[in-house]
């Protein structure tokens, strides 16, 4: 396993992701949609990290940044993907943005 040193990450809007870089090399992302007809909610419907580079927190600090980045926009977060559901419903400061339906239904 390679050691994820000098990575830069970046919220990429346009393109409805955050990433995570090191030099030219993308070794990770978190992507988003919007829900459609709630263009206040975003859908994280996708996490990766190189195999490369796993197991050093790269996944939990682009999940961050989307969070961020949903907050200073005044939006909602929908977890899809099977690593922000869990990451959501283990953090609470996570559940203040999470969508409230996904939160009832989740029983959270």
């Amino acid at each position: 396993m390679a050691v994820a040193e000098n990575v830069v990450y970046a919220f990429l809007e346009e393109e409805k992701r955050t990433v995570a870089r090191i030099g030219d090399r993308e070794i990770g992302e978190a992507t988003y949609v919007v829900e459609a007809g709630d263009p206040d909610t975003w859908i994280a419907n996708h996490t990766y990290t190189d195999n490369e580079f796993r197991g050093q927190g790269i996944a939990a600090l682009l999940l961050d940044l989307l969070v961020i980045e949903a907050r200073k926009q005044g939006k909602k977060i929908l977890p899809l993907c099977p690593y922000a559901v869990t990451v959501f419903k283990r953090n609470k400061q996570y559940q203040e943005i999470a969508d409230p339906n996904w939160l009832k239904e989740n029983n959270l």
